[in-house]
C-alpha cells in the first residue's frame, strides 16, 4: 500500500476498556491537530455457532447491540464537542479481520488501538487482536501498548528503527502525514541493532568508560547518518543510534531513554525474513514506553544510503529490497 501523503481519516477499535479509551484520546489529539475525522469501531460478540449462511448483523437489535451503540454514540458526542468530525461503526466482531474490512471500507490512512497486555505466554498460544493488526494489515497501524505514556504535549520526538532494507523513507511518509506540518519541528531519531550485546549508543545511557565500537556498530553509524543527511530537511534534528543486542529489547530500552513520543517501524517481507521482522514488531510491543506505529514493508527499490558497500550496483547505484 503507496504511504499516505495526508491521513484524513482515523480509524479506532474500541472495546470501552482503559486501553482502548488511551487509543481514542490518542487519535483524537491527532486528529484535532491534522483536521482528519475520526471513525469509532466496536464489534459486538458474534454468535458461537451461526447458522450455516445466515447473515452477520443476526445480534443487531440485541440488549448488547443496543448498548454498545448507545455507548459509541456517547462517545461520539464527547469527541465532537471538540470539534472532530466523527463516524461511528457498530458490526459483529470477527477479530482482526473485521478490523481491517471495516477500516478499508471507511477508506482509513491509520488505524489506532489499544491492547490490554496479555502474558507473553498467552499471548504466543493465544495472539492477540494488536499483534494480529500489526502482522496483517496493508494500513498503517498505531498500537498504544500497556506501558505507553500519554503525553499532552505533541509528537516531536520519533524513534524510527531500521534493518537498511529500504524502509525509512516510506517510515518518514506515513511519520510526516500523521504529524502534518509538525514534522518540521520533530526530532527523530534513525537507529540500527545489530547481533551483540546491548549498549545504549545515547549520551546520558553511557558508562563512564566506553568499549570501542565495534565493526558493525562503525558501519551502522555511518549508514544513518548518510540516511540522515537525505532526511534532514523535513525534521528539527535528527540523531542516530547503532548497537548491538535484542533488536525489541534494545528498542525499548532507546524509546525510554529518548523519552520518545513515537516509535515508527517498518517490517513485513516474504518468507522467513518476514516472519522474523514482524516477530521483532510485535516484541516491541511488550514493553515499549509510546505508542508504536506498524508500517507494512512495500517491495521497492532502496535508496544508495540505505546500502552497504559491498550491497551497491556499478550500473545504477541502487539494489532491490531483501524481503
Amino acid at each position: 500500500m503507496p504511504s499516505p501523503t495526508k491521513i484524513a481519516a482515523l480509524f479506532v477499535a474500541t472495546d470501552f476498556s482503559p486501553p482502548a479509551d488511551a487509543a481514542v484520546r490518542w487519535a483524537a489529539r491527532r486528529a484535532r491537530a491534522l483536521g482528519a475525522r475520526v471513525i469509532l469501531y466496536h464489534g459486538v460478540g458474534a454468535p458461537p455457532a451461526p447458522v450455516p449462511g445466515s447473515a452477520l448483523d443476526v445480534t443487531t437489535g440485541g440488549p448488547e447491540w443496543n448498548a454498545a451503540q448507545r455507548a459509541l454514540d456517547d462517545l461520539a458526542r464527547t469527541l465532537r464537542q471538540q470539534d472532530i468530525a466523527v463516524d461511528t461503526d457498530l458490526h459483529v466482531d470477527l477479530g482482526c479481520t473485521t478490523i481491517l474490512a471495516r477500516a478499508r471500507a471507511f477508506d482509513a490512512d491509520l488505524i489506532v488501538a489499544g491492547t490490554r497486555g496479555q502474558s507473553r505466554l498467552r499471548r504466543s498460544i493465544l495472539g492477540s487482536t494488536a499483534a494480529r493488526l500489526v502482522r496483517e494489515s496493508d494500513i498503517p497501524v498505531v498500537i498504544l501498548p500497556p506501558k505507553a505514556n500519554e503525553p499532552e504535549h505533541p509528537v516531536d520526538r520519533v524513534l524510527v528503527p531500521t534493518d537498511f532494507a529500504g524502509d525509512v523513507q516510506r517510515t518518514v511518509d506515513v511519520v510526516g502525514a500523521l504529524l502534518g506540518p509538525a514534522t518540521a519541528q520533530t526530532d527523530l531519531t534513525l537507529m540500527h541493532v545489530h547481533p551483540g550485546e546491548y549498549q545504549p549508543a545515547s549520551p546520558w545511557a553511557a558508562p563512564l568508560v566506553l568499549a570501542p565500537r565495534s565493526p558493525e556498530t562503525t558501519e551502522a553509524v555511518q549508514r544513518l547518518e548518510m540516511v540522515g543527511n537525505q532526511l534532514a530537511h523535513r525534521m528539527r534534528s535528527i540523531d542516530t543510534v547503532a548497537c548491538g543486542g535484542d533488536p525489541a529489547r534494545a528498542i525499548d530500552r532507546e524509546a525510554q531513554l529518548l523519552g520518545a513520543d513515537l516509535i515508527a517501524i517498518a517490517h513485513g517481507g516474504n518468507g522467513l525474513t518476514r516472519l522474523m521482522r514482524t516477530s521483532i514488531a510485535e516484541k516491541i510491543l511488550a514493553a515499549a514506553p509510546c505508542p508504536v506505529l506498524a508500517i507494512r514493508k512495500a517491495p521497492a527499490r532502496r535508496a544508495l544510503a540505505e546500502t552497504s558497500p559491498s550491497e551497491r550496483r556499478p550500473h545504477d547505484g541502487l539494489t532491490t529490497s531483501a524481503g
